[in-house]
């Protein structure tokens, strides 16, 4: 899987910003979520690797219309769409979206097709959630950028603790792998990791912060491997670093441009079980895949409103686990691996749901 263009995004910014002005006005439902024709990245002739499943923007779009199910389990806790996501996750066949204009984590249930708000109870007063992960056992760590704390509460919403002094920093985004919590923290350049057990803290990226190839200036989100490599998108230096378990520098993906392979504003990132590294650049609003020795892989998105684009993507995520719960969409003769969900700040489509995978 490679690309073979070098053309710049260049051409994927003029006109965004306007466009983006208009359709960021509509905070409504996004349009049918099934694709008339199936939408493939890279486009033909090349070989398909992506194919965009669907979009959600609001309870309208993702709920089935049901009187019954509502008159035995209620009708829905709230009918307000999704207005500026940021961070997701899914789990549990739950996808959690945090909405930072609202300051609420809206909660996607697939498995009954209703859309409610978490609640979490007993002292928590989220203010504006902005990243969200999920362990194993269905707790959630929601960062809250306002409060300086992460927000640890079961899925039905009970309050379990808090990391972190109130408006103390600026918390940006939150990962756990194995035993480890990972927090990024913008204030004060650095990602600290904690014990999941005790919340204890075990390691600070960087090792070395008067390092200038180590060293992080605005980071703004992270991904974790199995082997505890963080990776760090950073908004102030137009790249991702990827640091080992100690905190050492590993390697940098990116540089400041527009061109692939480049950074306008790095946001989210994560990667899949083959170390492949994904990038949305909320400028250029595309997503970009590299291999584990930092080489391009491919792109897709691009701005505009249409089935399979973004506008500001903030945050995608890989999963392996739901992929028949989207088995409708997939394109005859398309096999799906995994998933790849991307938020987008503004236009019609918040949440945009893709397969990666190859033709049969």
């Amino acid at each position: 899987m490679h690309i073979k263009t070098n053309r710049p995004f260049s051409r994927l910014f003029q006109g965004g910003a306007a466009l983006a002005v208009l359709v960021g006005l509509v905070s409504g439902c996004a349009t049918p979520q099934k694709p008339r024709a199936a939408v493939f990245f890279p486009a033909p002739p090349e070989k398909a690797r992506l194919q965009f499943l669907t979009s959600y923007s609001g309870p309208e779009d993702f709920e089935l219309p049901n009187r019954v199910l509502n008159f035995l389990i209620g009708t829905p806790t709230t009918r307000q769409p999704i207005v500026k996501p940021y961070g997701i996750a899914i789990a549990d066949g739950k996808i959690y979206v945090c909405d930072t204009f609202l300051g609420k984590v809206h909660v996607l249930n697939l498995k009954n097709r209703r859309f409610s708000d978490l609640a979490p109870s007993r002292g928590s007063n989220i203010q504006k959630p902005v990243n969200i992960a999920v362990d194993k056992k269905g707790i959630l760590y929601i960062a809250d950028t306002l409060l300086g704390q992460v927000v640890m509460c079961k899925s039905d919403g009970t309050l379990m603790g808090t990391i972190g002094t109130k408006k103390a920093s600026r918390l940006t985004d939150v990962a756990v792998e194995g035993d480890r919590l990972y927090v990024a923290d913008m204030g004060k350049s650095r990602v600290y990791a904690f014990d999941k057990t005790t919340l204890k803290p075990v390691a600070v990226i960087p090792s070395d912060p008067t390092n200038k190839v180590e060293q992080l200036l605005k980071p703004t989100n992270i991904a974790v491997d199995g082997r505890n490599h963080v990776y760090v998108s950073d908004a102030g230096l137009f790249c991702v670093k990827e640091y080992d378990a100690t905190g050492r520098h590993v390697q940098t993906f990116g540089r400041i441009g527009d061109a692939p392979g480049e950074f306008a504003r790095p946001k989210g990132i994560a990667l899949d079980r083959e170390s492949r590294l994904y990038v949305a650049d909320a400028a250029s609003s595309v997503v970009q895949i590299f291999d584990s020795e930092g080489r391009l892989l491919m792109f897709f998105g691009e701005p505009g409103s249409g089935q399979g684009q973004l506008f500001l993507p903030a945050s995608v995520i890989v999963d392996y686990d739901h992929i028949e719960m989207f088995r409708d969409y997939i394109a005859p003769g398309f096999e799906v691996q995994y998933l790849v969900l991307v938020t987008s700040q503004y236009g019609p489509r918040k949440i945009s749901v893709y397969g990666f995978g190859h033709q049969k």
